[in-house]
């Protein structure tokens, strides 16, 4: 319980307690920014009139000046300092352009700066756009937010009617992840990386940060942009460490690469008893054995807290599946429900070391003329087989992804990207804003979420390097080499320096751990609520298919329910919108026949979560917009 201050009278609630609408559940509206621009006037925004043609709805973290209001939303480093709110942004700048704060801008994090006197505004992104920002464009309003479900709150007062986007929602079936398509809305766009915002009085003007360019310019010395990009991933290290105002601080740590590289860059600022670090999986797994050993011989303290607390779990499958897409409005099916206590405290994560290294690898080479043949090599034949007739996804909405694809290259092209990476390109661009920075930016409405591995340097050094290099992950081992090389002589999860590492650079001389004592842990007492904990009830025979496929046991025992659920909800669709997504031969062929593959069985379940979604109606709060008032954020 705690109070939320931007969109209603000061009122003790308790946020995202689920809530029930003719069998559905849904969460409640998120906390985050939202600024309308329109020539009309509308009584149902009076009470957020900042000036003529511009009205700003309020996060709890927005901070009120005389001459300016400054919200956030997401985290990250501004500079040297880490920001969780408006104030940190103001603390520590007297020079509000949006040019050199978006420069200076690292994590999924956006600023919104209004200008109360010039009747000016400006929404800054971080530069790869991990703070994703949606907008809904009219001839009457147009309405700007990092948040789907406050977007669409405010049209339905408005009385805007908006569509679902099943091409967005197929995306998340075929490719994990959404961004090709901009939203799970047809009439909702996003910001593209480099762009950012902004309006005098009713006008407003998407633009690229001028320094965009400095990016894609080939490097041509690889050794000092190495250096800077260890400056930078030390920058935003020193920044979260020197943070007061954050309860705890927790790191990510695993027996792979990109978790061990943040640690490298704790220990290079000697900022280890800062920190405690979690890894998820249970204790007799390599990651936890790699990562247990790694806390002994730096003399690390471990914790079972992740940084935040579950409220209240999915109680059942429907939920389980429905919550994600309702907390993130559609974008993203899996990871967060929304029903987590807030803290202050940070968590730590590895996010953007896959853009150091190749994520799709040399895939391209022999498709780049044929998109249509490069789909099942990125993303499998189940969805994207060749030949249409043993297709999950029919050659319309396959034809339609090809060219949004055919479209990333030529951008990648125009932006002077080397042939062999244009897939590396895609990931950053696609991939690593949907569903990396979006799930960082989501967790950071309980508990400030950063990925210290945004590096600008790094990412352009591995766009210039050839695809062999980039294979080997080069760029990725030369950081933690500058940062701390003992920790590249530790055992990993698997052997990462592979032939193309060694063809480049000597292989060092791996060790073994000089102890296998347990770890010392903390923070135990915050540990309160658990995520879903299946009670599975199985047969002998459902065990075993579960042990020969590889697959949950959870997924086996439930996949006649959902298969017959989620015929149900296709019936209920016209069959003309059928057959322009799917085949029905192979759709009907995965929802009636006894599945022996596991790709087969989470297909089953990925189709199930977006029609839940597509098909539920959502709550909106008809008093979203009454009895509130800009006025309440607290000012100076």
């Amino acid at each position: 319980m705690y109070y939320r201050i931007c969109l209603k009278k000061k009122i003790k609630v308790k946020k995202y307690s689920l809530l029930k609408q003719e069998g559905r559940i849904t969460t409640l509206f998120r906390d985050c920014p939202a600024i309308v621009f329109s020539e009309n006037k509308y009584d149902q925004l009076s009470n957020f009139r900042i000036y003529d043609g511009c009205y700003f709805i309020p996060s709890s973290k927005a901070f009120n000046t005389k001459n300016e209001i400054i919200d956030i939303s997401g985290s990250g480093v501004y500079k040297s300092k880490f920001i969780t709110k408006g104030s940190d942004v103001y603390d520590i700048t007297s020079d509000l352009s949006s040019e050199l704060i978006g420069k200076n801008i690292r994590g999924s994090l956006t600023i919104y700066v209004i200008n109360k006197v010039e009747n000016k505004a400006s929404i800054i992104t971080d530069p790869l756009s991990g703070g994703i920002v949606f907008y809904f464009q009219s001839e009457a309003v147009t309405v700007f937010s990092n948040s789907i479900y406050s977007i669409k709150s405010i049209l339905n007062a408005l009385d805007i009617p908006l569509k679902k986007s099943m091409d967005y929602l197929n995306e998340l079936v075929g490719t994990g992840n959404g961004g090709f398509f901009d939203s799970s809305y047809e009439e909702i766009k996003a910001l593209k990386p480099f762009q950012y915002v902004e309006a005098w009085n009713h006008s407003f003007t998407i633009k690229d940060y001028l320094w965009k360019q400095q990016f894609f310019t080939p490097v041509t010395n690889y050794n000092e942009e190495i250096e800077i990009a260890v400056e930078e991933i030390k920058n935003n290290i020193t920044a979260v460490s020197n943070y007061e105002n954050g309860a705890h601080k927790i790191a990510h740590l695993t027996g792979g690469f990109d978790s061990r590289l943040v640690l490298s860059s704790i220990l290079n600022i000697n900022s280890s008893d800062n920190y405690h670090f979690f890894c998820s999986d249970q204790f007799e797994l390599t990651d936890r054995l790699i990562a247990e050993r790694l806390s002994t011989e730096f003399n690390l303290t471990m914790t079972e807290y992740p940084g935040y607390n579950t409220l209240k779990t999915p109680s059942t499958l429907e939920e389980e599946y429905l919550l994600p897409m309702e907390f993130s409005g559609g974008i993203l099916s899996a990871g967060i429900h929304g029903n987590y206590k807030k803290t202050t405290d940070i968590i730590l994560s590895g996010g953007y070391g896959e853009c150091f290294r190749s994520f799709f690898g040399s895939r391209l080479a022999e498709h780049n003329t044929n998109i249509l043949s490069l789909l099942p090599k990125l993303w499998g034949n189940v969805f994207f087989n060749e030949n249409d007739d043993d297709s999950l996804f029919s050659a319309n909405f396959k034809n339609k992804l090809s060219k949004k694809i055919r479209h990333i290259f030529d951008e990648a092209k125009d932006n002077g990207i080397r042939q062999d990476a244009y897939l590396d390109y895609l990931y950053t661009r696609i991939r690593n804003r949907y569903y990396i920075g979006f799930q960082s930016h989501s967790w950071s409405e309980f508990a400030s979420r950063f990925d210290p591995l945004y590096s600008l340097s790094a990412i352009r050094c591995a766009l210039t390097l050839p695809q062999e290099l980039r294979s080997a992950n080069i760029v990725g081992i030369d950081i933690m080499s500058q940062l701390y090389k003992d920790l590249i002589e530790l055992p990993f999860d698997r052997e990462i320096f592979n032939e193309n590492y060694i063809r480049y650079r000597e292989k060092p001389n791996v060790r073994e751990f000089s102890s296998i004592d347990k770890p010392k842990f903390g923070l135990s007492e915050l540990i309160y609520g658990k995520e879903l904990n299946r009670n599975i009830v199985a047969t002998p025979e459902q065990k075993e298919k579960a042990n020969r496929l590889k697959a949950h046991l959870w997924q086996v025992v439930e996949i006649k329910r959902v298969q017959q659920k989620t015929l149900e909800l296709i019936s209920s669709m016209p069959s003309s919108q059928v057959a322009s997504l799917f085949n029905r031969k192979i759709l009907y062929r995965l929802l009636k026949n006894d599945l022996n593959n596991r790709v087969h069985i989470r297909t089953v379940f990925h189709i199930y979560s977006i029609l839940l979604w597509y098909f539920n109606k959502e709550k909106v709060d008809d008093n979203y917009l009454k009895d509130k008032n800009i006025w309440t954020i607290g000012n100076i």
